[in-house]
């Protein structure tokens, strides 16, 4: 079966993560979108489909890197995490 739907692709960035995870959320969203077509459906199918494109080693971490960038970035130099997990503020 194939989609008729159309998912606009977004130009090129510069971080290899997010391409990845970019990739991923378009594969999943085709996947999705051949599965809400009328027709014959096998959501077993779908879910192993779907699996296969989102439970990636490479793609969990690109995803790790990416929140942990951004947490970086918002706490830079202002907040310290413990071990223990408590967080201080530094001046």
């Amino acid at each position: 079966m194939t989609s008729h739907l159309v998912f606009p692709k977004i130009g090129a960035m510069n971080n290899p993560d997010q391409e990845m995870v970019l990739r991923a959320v378009e594969d999943a969203r085709r996947i999705i979108g051949e599965y809400i077509e009328p027709g014959a459906r096998d959501a077993t199918k779908t879910v192993e489909r779907l699996l296969a494109v989102l439970d990636k080693n490479d793609l969990v971490h690109a995803l790790d890197r990416i929140n942990r960038r951004t947490v970086l970035r918002l706490v830079q130099g202002s907040l310290t995490v413990s071990c223990d997990g408590i967080t201080k503020m530094t001046r």
